[in-house]
Formats: C-alpha cells, structure tokens, sequence
C-alpha cells in the first residue's frame, strides 16, 4: 500500500476476496480518517484490490500498475512497427484462457501476429484506465479473456470486471470511450 496515495475509500477491502485488507486510522496524518492496509497471511496475489483502485496506492509486490501500463506501452508500440491492418491488445488472465493462448509469456499469442497480450495473476487486475491506456497507444482494439463467468479461480474477479465495465462498480470506463472497440 503507497499509504500516501491511499483516499481510505474502501473499494480494495470490499472487491478483495480473502479478507485481506482492513481499514485502520491514518498513521501519515493525512485528512482522510483511514487507510487500507494488507493481511499477508491471507493474501492471495490475485491482484483485484489493485483492480479496484483508481488513486495508484495498492500494488503487487512483483507486478504494479505501472509495469502493467509499461508493457501496455511496449506491446502497443511493438504492434505499430510489425504489424499491417488490425493491432489488438489482449489482457488475459492467467489462470482463464488456457495454455495454449499464450506463447511462453513473451506477450504474444499463438498464430495471431497481430495480437499482443499482457498476462495479469487475475482478470479482476485490470483496471479500465488500463484499457483506455491502450486504447490511447494506437491499438485498433482491446479484448479481454477471463475465466468463466462465475468460474473465478480467485473467486469474483471476473464479476467485478464485468460491472466495472458496465459502469455500475468503481472505477468504471470513461463515458467518453469507444466501447466498440472493446470485447470481452
């Protein structure tokens, strides 16, 4: 937890499905009455409270949002030089899409020259400012593979992906977003 950017709003503890984050006072002096802060015994790595945040204060130890959004970037521009016509961002969960999806992590996928994927612990990881980060790259579309609707291996990050991208739980899609251009 980056204490400093955490607003106590809640949304990790809430989203995250091992009761692994509790809201304790401040300890920074901040305005904000409480921030999150992680139980690592229960902690699973799945990567949803980093999923629920907006204000970058939750993260992996070895993935944060940053490097997601780098690689988000390396893909975006790797796509541009190699490829003619559609160029296509993938964010895949690494326990949904089987393993012949992907080609020994190197972010590409199998036959599909003109697609890229970036391998998150947990679809529920992906937070829509990720998506509008590639969509912002250049690429032509954003498509999203999860486990099974109700088959989370980490139990819920699937449902909370579909209701962020359907607006109705935190932090949602920009309104201004070409949705077309997005498929799940």
């Amino acid at each position: 937890v980056a204490v400093s950017n955490c607003t106590g709003c809640e949304l990790c503890m809430e989203d995250c499905p091992y009761q692994a984050i509790m809201m304790r006072p401040r300890t920074d002096g901040l305005s904000y009455p409480l921030e999150a802060a992680v139980l690592e015994k229960r902690c699973a790595s799945c990567g949803i409270c980093v999923g629920a945040c907006d204000y970058k204060a939750i993260d992996l130890p070895d993935m944060t949002e940053g490097t997601v959004k780098a690689e988000i970037a390396r893909l975006a521009s790797e796509l541009k030089e190699k490829t003619e016509g559609r160029r296509v961002i993938v964010f895949a969960c690494a326990k949904g899409p089987g393993p012949g999806l992907l080609s020994g992590g190197n972010g590409t996928v199998n036959g599909l020259d003109w697609a890229r994927v970036v391998a998150l612990p947990c679809i529920g990881m992906l937070q829509p400012s990720m998506i509008s980060s590639a969509l912002d790259k250049g690429v032509d579309g954003v498509f999203i593979a999860s486990c099974a609707q109700g088959d989370c291996h980490y139990r819920k990050g699937a449902d909370w992906l579909s209701g962020r991208l359907a607006g109705f739980r935190p932090p949602v899609l920009k309104k201004n977003l070409d949705r077309s251009r997005i498929r799940i």
